[in-house]
C-alpha cells in the first residue's frame, strides 16, 4: 500500500452531488489527503462526480459531458489504499442510485402495472452481481443487497441506530418483500440488546397461476432471482433448505417467511390489487427483451373491469379465488402461529395503502391497523392467535368493510389504437374452479368492524429510543426516525 500522493493526482478535480454540508466537509478533506482537488461547482474542468443521488441537475450534466460518476466507496477505498484507485465497475453509479420514485396521476390499474415492472426489474435489495447486463445499449447494475448493508452501516455508524432500544424493519410492496429477505440479516447487524421486529406491508404475491392456467408469474421471479445473482443475498437458511433449482423460491414472500427468525407480523390484504391485476388477470408478454416480463390485465375484459368497476360474476370469482388462497396458504404457515408473531389480513382492494391511507383508518375485528401493529410490537413472546386479525370476505363486491376505501373509477381513457384491445367482451369462463369453503380457513369476524374508541399506549416507556425504518419499494430506502411511537 502506498501513501505518495503525485502530482498527477492534482490533475483530479472532484464535485460531490446530493450530500449533506457536513458530508461534504468531511469528504473533501478525503481528496484533498489524496492529492486530488475539491470544487463546489461542477465544470469543464471537473474530472469526478462523487453522488449520493443521481436525481440532481449535477449528475445530469455529468453524463452529458462524459465526466466520470462514482459512488461515496470509492472515496473511501482511495483512502484506505493511499491513493486514488481505478474507477472499476463497484463504483459506478446505479442509474437510480439514491433515488426515490413515487407515481402520481395513475389509476390503481396503471399503478399497478408500472409497480410490477419495478419489481420485476428491481431486485427488493438482493441484487448482488459484479457485472452489469446490456439493455439496449444502457448498462444495468444489480447490486441492491451491497447498497442495503452499506447503508445499515452508515445507519450504525452515524445516524444513531446503534442507540436504538427498539427497531421495527417494515416495507411496501417490492420493499415488502425485502422486509421478508433481509430481517434476519439487518437483525444481526444491530447491537444484541436491540428489540427488533419486522412487519412486511403488502410484500406477499402468491405463486399461483392465471385464469387461463398460465404459470408465469413464478417464472418471472426466477428469472430475476437469477438473473440479478440474488441467492447469496436472500436468506441464507430458505436457499439451503430448497431443492436445487428451487432456489428461486425464497424471492417470494409466501416461501421466504417460513425461515424468518425475527419476530413477524404480515400485513396484507388477501385481494391484493397486484396479486389480482398482475398475476390472476396477466399473461406472459410476447415478443419482450425482458426475459419472463410480464403484462398486467392481459386477460381479455380485465382492464374494463377495473377501469368501470362493472365486472362480471366470473371475473368476481376469479378475484374471489385468488383471496380464498391467500388466506389458505398465509394462514397455514406454521410461522404464523409461532410465540411472537402475527397476521393483519384485510379484504380491500389494494396495494401498498398501509402506510398512508389505512394506518390510522383500516379497522379489522375492531381494531386499527396502527392500533394493531403497536400491540403486537411492545408485546413479549404472546401468543401469535392475541395477534391474529382476519377481515370479512367479499362476494360479488369490490369490499364488504366499510372502513376499506371504495374504488374510485378512473377517467375513461381516449379512444385510441392503445386502448381498443382492452375493452373486448369480459372473460366468461374460468379454469379456476370456485375454492371449497372447506378448504379455506373462515374469517372469525363476523360482525361490522367499527373503529376504536380508544388509542392503545404503548406497553413500555422505552418507545423514545424506537427507530421505524421503512424499507421502500425501489433502489433506495427511505430512513424516517420517530422519537415517539
Amino acid at each position: 500500500m502506498s501513501d505518495v500522493k503525485t502530482s498527477s493526482n492534482s490533475k483530479i478535480i472532484v464535485c460531490f452531488t446530493g450530500f449533506s454540508k457536513s458530508d461534504i466537509e468531511a469528504l473533501s478533506q478525503i481528496v484533498g489527503g489524496l492529492g486530488c482537488v475539491y470544487e463546489s461547482s461542477l465544470t469543464t474542468r471537473t474530472t469526478h462526480l462523487v453522488c449520493a443521488t443521481t436525481n440532481s441537475s449535477k449528475y445530469a450534466c455529468a453524463q452529458r459531458a462524459g465526466i466520470i460518476c462514482v459512488t461515496r466507496e470509492w472515496l473511501d477505498v482511495s483512502e484506505a489504499e493511499g491513493h486514488p484507485v481505478p474507477e472499476v465497475t463497484p463504483f459506478f453509479v446505479p442509474p437510480l442510485y439514491g433515488c426515490i420514485i413515487c407515481p402520481t396521476g395513475l389509476t390503481k390499474a396503471e399503478r399497478a402495472v408500472a409497480e410490477h415492472d419495478v419489481v420485476s426489474l428491481g431486485g427488493s435489495f438482493s441484487g448482488d452481481k459484479d457485472e452489469p447486463i446490456d439493455v439496449d445499449g444502457h448498462k444495468i447494475y444489480y447490486r441492491g443487497h451491497r447498497i442495503l448493508v452499506e447503508i445499515i452501516k452508515d445507519l450504525l455508524a452515524n445516524k444513531g441506530l446503534d442507540k436504538a432500544t427498539h427497531v421495527l424493519l417494515v416495507g411496501d410492496s417490492a420493499g415488502g418483500m425485502a422486509s421478508y429477505f433481509h430481517a434476519d440479516e439487518i437483525g444481526s447487524m444491530l447491537p444484541k440488546n436491540t428489540i427488533f421486529k419486522v412487519a412486511p406491508f403488502s410484500g406477499i404475491f402468491l405463486d399461483l397461476p392465471n385464469v387461463e392456467g398460465q404459470i408465469f408469474w413464478r417464472d418471472l421471479m426466477k428469472s430475476a432471482f437469477e438473473r440479478q445473482n440474488c441467492s447469496k443475498s436472500v436468506n441464507d437458511k430458505c436457499v439451503k433448505a430448497q431443492a436445487a433449482g428451487e432456489e428461486y423460491k425464497c424471492f417470494l414472500g409466501q416461501y421466504a417467511m417460513e425461515y424468518i427468525e425475527t419476530p413477524l407480523f404480515v400485513i396484507n390484504s388477501r385481494s391484493d390489487l397486484i396479486g389480482i391485476l398482475c398475476i390472476v388477470f396477466g399473461a406472459p408478454l410476447i415478443g419482450t427483451t425482458s426475459e419472463g416480463a410480464g403484462n398486467c390485465t392481459a386477460i381479455p375484459g380485465s382492464l374494463e373491469c377495473f377501469s368501470t368497476l362493472q365486472c362480471t360474476h366470473e371475473q368476481f370469482e376469479d378475484m374471489e379465488w385468488y383471496a380464498s388462497n391467500f388466506s389458505h396458504i398465509i394462514e397455514n404457515k406454521t410461522i404464523l402461529h409461532k410465540n411472537g408473531n402475527g397476521l393483519y389480513e384485510y379484504s380491500c382492494y389494494s396495494h401498498a395503502d398501509e402506510p398512508a391511507s389505512y394506518w390510522s383508518n383500516l379497522v379489522v375485528q375492531n381494531v386499527t391497523l396502527r392500533d394493531a401493529v403497536s400491540k403486537w410490537f411492545f408485546s413479549t413472546n404472546e401468543s401469535a392467535s392475541m395477534h391474529t386479525y382476519k377481515d370479512c370476505i367479499t362476494h360479488d363486491s369490490f369490499y364488504c368493510n366499510p372502513t376499506c376505501i371504495p374504488p374510485v373509477p378512473p377517467t375513461p381513457p381516449s379512444n385510441s389504437s392503445s386502448t381498443s384491445s382492452s375493452t373486448s367482451s369480459p372473460s366468461t369462463s374460468s379454469s379456476h374452479s370456485s375454492p371449497s369453503t372447506s378448504s379455506v380457513t373462515p374469517t372469525s369476524s363476523s360482525t361490522t368492524p367499527t373503529p376504536s374508541s380508544t388509542t392503545p399506549t404503548p406497553s413500555t416507556s422505552s418507545s423514545s429510543g424506537m427507530v421505524l425504518y421503512p424499507m421502500v419499494t425501489l433502489i433506495s430506502a427511505a430512513l424516517v426516525m420517530f422519537s415517539n411511537w
